[in-house]
């Protein structure tokens, strides 16, 4: 929650949308996917946690929430494979 919280002083706004899925390719067939997005992209369809008081929604997408579903974030600031 630190690091989205410097992320979203970063974007010089007081909302921050971010969004994750899964999508075809990588080792497995599979990829993780995290950008941002506006809330103007949120579709009707997509599963949208809200934490309010960090001025934070994080947003999947109906068929990647399958895969997402119980998966725990972590940021880590290694210097080989942080992130």
């Amino acid at each position: 929650m630190k690091r989205l919280r410097e992320l979203r002083g970063k974007q010089k706004t007081d909302s921050l949308v971010l969004r994750m899925g899964v999508r075809n390719g990588g080792c497995s067939g599979l990829s993780y996917v995290m950008d941002f997005s506006t809330e103007d992209d949120i579709q009707e369809e997509d599963v949208v946690d809200e934490y309010p008081m960090e001025g934070l929604k994080c947003v999947v997408d109906a068929k990647s929430m399958l895969y997402l579903y119980g998966l725990k974030l972590d940021y880590s600031e290694e210097l080989i494979g942080g992130g």
